[in-house]
């Protein structure tokens, strides 16, 4: 039960997306940015603990998600493609979660922009915006907003809608490394989500393919991305804190006269605080 707890509190996003402007020129920048792009099913979700070091001596738990791949729509990759994340459950069953970073389960079908895998924290471009999920043949934000079709002759291929509650937010599912036991979470969502409805103009799996076609027409794809390998050691990040900034010298003011510098004496006698004149012959 206390791992259950743990999960529930610590998985809990807010959605932050309401904010987000109307149009999208990141989503173009990041499918222009990405090497491999697929679309895709969660089959496997497996956790593993980098090495440790001595800033973490039980190493920093990893995520991998394996996807069976059903298109390949930009980059060169077949089969099965292992994705690693940092974050996840350790084999205590205690959970790290990286803020922003996109949660799966399996039977979740997306669309993927892959960029340093085996490299970065998150490999994906732009993190959780490089994530389309599919769901009913329409394509969601990771955090469940609408994707609309944006105006080409504007700034996007792509547009903001508004929040859906679709299925595959409702509940998180996470299987205890060790004992194989699996726990479904109930997510808290946007309150958003509970008064929209279908947009008409929402982007189809199909749109969505057709617009990263245009974006990459002319791009060859000239970086192989490797899939992730759970049997490979991971080396554990150095997390290193940044000195303060420190405060600037403070430099003495210079006083017109003596009675400036008696009514700085006097401000400073009394703890900072302007001294009030009582004297009635002024």
């Amino acid at each position: 039960m206390k791992h259950l707890l743990f999960l529930q509190t610590l998985f809990y996003c807010s959605s932050l997306w309401a904010s987000l402007p109307d149009y999208s020129e990141a989503l173009d920048a990041a499918i222009q940015k990405a090497p491999l792009i697929f679309e895709g099913k969660v089959v496997d979700i497996r956790y593993k603990n980098s090495q440790g070091n001595q800033q973490h001596p039980k190493g920093l738990p990893h995520t991998f998600v394996t996807y069976k791949i059903e298109r390949v729509l930009f980059g060169k990759t077949d089969g099965f493609f292992t994705l690693r994340f940092l974050g996840g459950l350790h084999l205590d069953g205690r959970a790290m979660q990286i803020s922003h970073y996109p949660q799966f389960d399996i039977g979740d079908h997306d669309v993927l922009l892959v960029d340093g895998n085996n490299l970065s924290g998150c490999p994906l471009t732009k993190c959780s915006a490089g994530r389309f999920r599919i769901s009913g043949e329409k394509v969601f934000t990771e955090e469940g907003r609408v994707l609309r079709k944006g105006d080409p002759q504007e700034k996007s291929l792509f547009r903001y809608g508004s929040f859906l509650p679709i299925p595959e937010l409702a509940t998180q599912e996470f299987a205890h490394p060790k004992s194989g036991k699996r726990v479904v979470v109930h997510m808290k969502t946007s309150p958003h989500e509970k008064t929209q409805t279908a947009e008409v103009d929402q982007m189809s799996a199909s749109d969505l393919h057709d617009a990263i076609e245009r974006i990459k027409k002319g791009q060859a794809a000239q970086t192989n991305v490797s899939s992730a390998n759970l049997q490979q050691p991971i080396l554990a990040v150095a997390i290193l804190a940044k000195a303060p900034p420190q405060a600037p010298a403070f430099t003495p003011f210079k006083v017109k006269d003596a009675k400036e510098a008696k009514e700085i004496a006097d401000i400073q006698k009394n703890g900072g605080n302007p001294v009030l004149s009582t004297g009635g012959g002024q």
